[in-house]
């Protein structure tokens, strides 16, 4: 499609802009629906049928589909991919639809793709969808085919799993990138899963209120959640890691629901269950208001992947822009071990913690970056203890009815995984590996054979190379002559826990 030149000028213009809540797209108007002559039609021999559709955004760094009337009936099946054919997302099915018959996808890279939609014969004529606009990105994303580090964060960033990032797996399981659709724009923000006292993985997940105000309720259906979207290593690799995401929420509580902006928090509830193989922690939080010491951020930095950023300066309290008294935490960074972590726009929502790992706050803005200055300069988290009840007296201004249903009355709460727990080997060795590096077997030594465990073998982008079921042995032998040279990560799982070590192939 060739977009509208006058949205492509709104979009240059707002390039220029300093937000926050970071734009680094814009939805285009499309419309063509399944009954479209656009669409070329492939008939099988068995009476199934394939259809395609082309659609190109010129200058788009990459391009997404969002599609309304959407239903897929059993058997059908519907994929995205790249006209070359090397980045694909789908397929997508009938577990896809939901009741708003909304959909929308992960982008991909470039400024053209292929929708293609199989439909038995069995089902013949019973699907239907509209692709109602087109996301054409343009910043904040590399192009697909640049060889260079992933993202547009700072060269001050640090990712998550560097040294700074041990003991901090917990936290880092739980921090969100957020694709938000407000109108015809969309965002880049940072939020976290949350722990409510009655424990019952309510997918509760907390953000900045300036990055999801103004988006409709049909806008929120079509927010799309990045989990563990992060590198599994210190250094940058050049292509992106895989993309675990899920689609839809809805909002339960908001500081602005008392027109203001207040302490800038945002809470709402995934639509969709999170499937149990993504692992996501729920985290423990304070509302004393104490605030710390010395603690950490955790954030997605022009929506680049997962960094972290640390302070060594006592929290103070403050009044962010003039805005509520004392509803905010002023912090600066620190330098560390990998860098000099600090917050860019994308990274509003995301939380701040005390060094034992507690949510105290979420990011509302402030100076700091990479610049010589920015290093140097404050960053202002809303306080969740005035999260908590402050913003108003209605249930729709606090955190207290949502986080606390059964009014407890709790101070703190700790966090809690939703299915297993990450374990690190000084804290249990649950299994060791030998040799390390490897070249072409490797032996794996179980420490307690009374469990059902399975080993699972990741390449460095995240995806799964090996997935192997393991019962009743202390030790476990496998080829892994097929494996390129390289660092991967081995993990051993049970119903309860599970621990990753880095394997080195030779």
């Amino acid at each position: 499609m060739q977009p509208d030149q006058a949205a492509l000028k709104d979009i240059e213009e707002e390039a220029n802009k300093a937000c926050s809540a970071l734009e680094f797209g814009r939805f285009l108007p499309f419309g063509i629906d399944l009954q479209h002559d656009a669409w070329t039609q492939a008939p099988l021999p068995n009476g199934d049928c394939i259809f395609r559709l082309g659609i190109k955004s010129e200058g788009a760094l990459a391009i997404g589909a969002y599609f309304q009337d959407f239903y897929l009936p059993q058997g059908a099946r519907l994929f995205i991919y790249s006209p070359d054919e090397e980045e694909y997302i789908g397929s997508f099915t009938h577990q896809n639809n939901n009741n708003a018959f909304l959909f929308a996808t992960e982008f991909i890279h470039g400024d053209a793709l292929v929708i293609e939609y199989f439909e038995p014969k069995e089902v013949q004529g019973l699907g239907k969808f509209t692709i109602a606009e087109v996301l054409h990105v343009y910043r904040s994303v590399n192009g697909y085919s640049e060889e260079k580090d992933f993202g547009d964060a700072g060269p001050c960033e640090v990712n998550v799993n560097c040294p700074e990032g041990e003991n901090k797996t917990d936290q880092r399981d739980a921090v969100l990138r957020i694709s938000i659709k407000r109108g015809s724009s969309a965002f880049w923000c940072s939020g976290a899963l949350v722990n409510n006292t009655s424990f019952d993985r309510t997918p509760y997940v907390l953000t900045a209120d300036h990055c999801g105000k103004g988006a409709s309720d049909t806008d929120m259906l079509q927010w799309l959640f990045y989990f563990h979207y992060q590198f599994y290593a210190c250094w940058n690799p050049s292509t992106e890691p895989s993309r675990k995401t899920i689609q839809g929420c809805e909002l339960v509580a908001a500081s602005s629901n008392a027109n203001i902006l207040g302490s800038d928090f945002f809470l709402v509830k995934l639509t969709d269950e999170i499937p149990t193989e993504y692992r996501p922690y729920f985290l423990g939080w304070n509302r004393e208001g104490q605030g710390s010491d010395q603690g950490f951020c955790i954030h997605h930095p022009w929506g680049d992947v997962k960094k972290l950023s640390g302070y060594t300066e006592p929290l103070t309290t403050a009044t962010y822009h003039g805005g509520i008294t004392n509803a905010h935490w002023k912090v600066y960074w620190s330098e560390t071990e990998s860098g000099h972590g600090v917050t860019e726009p994308g990274s509003s929502g995301s939380p701040i913690f005390t060094e034992e790992g507690i949510l105290i706050g979420t990011l509302t803005g402030g100076q700091a970056s990479c610049s010589p200055t920015g290093l140097l300069s404050p960053d202002f988290y809303g306080k969740f203890s005035y999260h908590w009840d402050k913003n108003g007296d209605d249930p729709n201004q606090q955190l207290a009815p949502w986080l606390d249903p059964d009014g407890s009355g709790a101070i703190t709460l700790e966090g809690i995984y939703m299915a297993n727990k990450e374990l690190a080997s000084r804290e249990k060795a649950i299994f060791g590996m030998k040799p390390n590096p490897a070249h072409d077997r490797l032996e794996i030594q179980l420490n307690d054979s009374n469990k059902a465990w399975s080993i699972a073998i990741y390449d460095i982008q995240g995806r799964q190379i090996e997935h192997i079921p393991w019962k009743a042995s202390n030790s476990l032998n496998i080829s892994i002559k097929h494996l390129k040279k390289g660092v991967y990560m081995v993990r051993a799982m049970n119903s309860a826990e599970f621990q990753t070590e880095k394997l080195v192939v030779e």
